[in-house]
């Protein structure tokens, strides 16, 4: 399954300026894997600040856009909707920042759901650039009805 950002809107409730996905490649749902895409634009309000002169996306907006994917993920196996849930970090753990995202590049996110009991779910995401391992980790969350 493919997703534009549109079709994204309808799975997370994050908006612009907070949405870090642009597109999903493919949501495997049958094996709990999801490969998603964020285009790091040179124009983005937070390179101008992080860092003036070497811009840099910081390393937990990256964990952030893992996060979002992984939410996706889990609303489209659950076939629920941005509407009806809200989706929470409750641990981020082993993170490696291997190489800087610099602007003008595609942020690939590739995570897989590891682990699921109730509402409480374990993921491991990593992250390339040009096929290059920029950054990884493990990370737990919950999933709450908004209800």
């Amino acid at each position: 399954m493919q997703l534009n950002k549109e079709d994204i809107k309808k799975y997370i409730a994050h908006r612009d300026p907070m949405l870090l996905l642009d597109r999903v490649v493919n949501c495997d749902v049958e094996n709990g894997e999801i490969h998603a895409q964020f285009d790091v634009k040179e124009d983005w309000d937070i390179l101008k600040g992080h860092f003036p002169g070497a811009p840099i996306m910081p390393g937990v907006l990256i964990t952030e856009a893992c996060a979002q994917a992984s939410a996706v993920l889990t609303n489209v196996i659950a076939g629920r909707t941005s509407e009806e849930t809200l989706f929470y970090f409750m641990a981020i753990e082993n993170v490696r920042f291997r190489q800087p995202v610099l602007p003008e590049c595609v942020l690939d996110l590739k995570v897989k759901l590891v682990k699921k009991k109730a509402s409480i779910l374990k993921f491991e995401a990593k992250a390339y650039v040009n096929d290059k391992l920029a950054t990884e980790c493990a990370f737990t969350a919950k999933v709450l009805d908004r209800n």
